[in-house]
């Protein structure tokens, strides 16, 4: 591949790796933006490969199954887990042996 095809999958790459990050932190504070911004610039750099190579192929929908079908038991184990968590914090005579 040429060498302007990997400076567009580089910058592709950043860029989604940069509405990630604007996503997950919601907010629009100067720092926050540079640093992510950096971040994204650094991770592209190594996986701009990864992310571009194979594009749709990836998408195959036995794949997005399993995931749809994973997601309900995902939510199950994390809410007992911080139900479990809670009730560890909040019994009194529940011992917590670390």
């Amino acid at each position: 591949m040429g060498e302007a095809s990997k400076i567009s999958r580089y910058l592709y790459t950043v860029i989604v790796l940069f509405m990630i990050w604007l996503f997950l932190t919601a907010s629009l504070d100067p720092q926050e933006l540079g640093f992510g911004l950096l971040l994204s610039l650094i991770v592209a750099a190594f996986t701009y490969e990864i992310f571009t190579t194979n594009g749709l192929a990836n998408l195959h929908p036995k794949k997005i199954a399993y995931m749809v079908a994973y997601i309900p038991y995902f939510l199950w184990a994390m809410i007992m887990a911080n139900l479990d968590v809670a009730y560890r914090v909040l019994h009194p005579k529940r011992p917590i042996n670390p």
